[in-house]
């Protein structure tokens, strides 16, 4: 027993200590489960030493890891150099890779879990009619919807002011709306369609 070489030790611990150096050694891109990625790499070198010591009154605690808790005890420092790939999309290292003690050899590999990408919503850009064109009094908006939505129909004049406004809610077909155009002064004109707040259509228009 290993208390049997200190015969009066009344008790024992197992030390282990670590010392980390860190450095940013390689900038680049990774291609890991789940995307391709611009990173820093960070090498991590940990310096892990495991000692035995005894209490022994009245010394207290002796290191006695250098005559003979080897041979029950894995003791000594041993070192383990990582690699951290950092991006700026977590929080945490995207992918960590543990080499052997010559650094020459990748003995593990572990990714983080990515989220998918988020989904990129593209509108549909719908044809927009107007009649009659030039108009005086009543403009006519033609538009073919592919499910009900809210769509705002809007007037820009040449300063870039919107001068009149119309909101309607479209089903899944062909519609026209008429817009009020009368008190308008001549000049030339811009509809602009939104649907639910999104560009979707334009067309130039000419109030007589």
């Amino acid at each position: 027993m290993l208390l049997n070489l200190v015969p009066t030790a009344d008790s024992f611990r197992i030390r282990v200590t670590y010392q980390r150096v860190s450095t940013i050694d390689a900038y680049g891109t990774l291609d890991i489960p789940g995307g391709t990625f611009d990173v820093l790499r960070k090498k991590q070198t940990e310096y892990r030493s495991t000692a035995v010591d005894v209490k022994v009154a009245p010394l207290g605690w002796i290191d006695i890891s250098t005559i003979g808790g080897q041979q029950i005890l894995p003791l000594g420092t041993d070192t383990i150099t990582t690699f951290h790939f950092l991006n700026d999309v977590s929080k945490e290292a995207i992918a960590i890779c543990t080499l052997n003690t010559s650094q020459n050899q990748v003995l593990d590999v572990q990714y983080k879990v990515m989220p998918p990408p988020a989904a990129t919503y593209t509108p549909a850009v719908y044809e927009v009619s107007t009649y009659p064109n030039p108009v005086q009094h009543t403009l006519f908006v033609h538009f073919t919807d592919d499910a009900t939505a809210a769509y705002q129909l809007q007037l820009i004049n040449v300063q870039g002011r919107m001068v009149l406004e119309k909101t309607v809610t479209a089903a899944a077909s062909e519609h026209d709306v008429s817009l009020p155009v009368a008190a308008l002064p001549p000049g030339v004109y811009e509809l602009v369609l939104q649907r639910n707040g999104v560009l979707v259509g334009r067309a130039r228009v000419v109030k007589n």
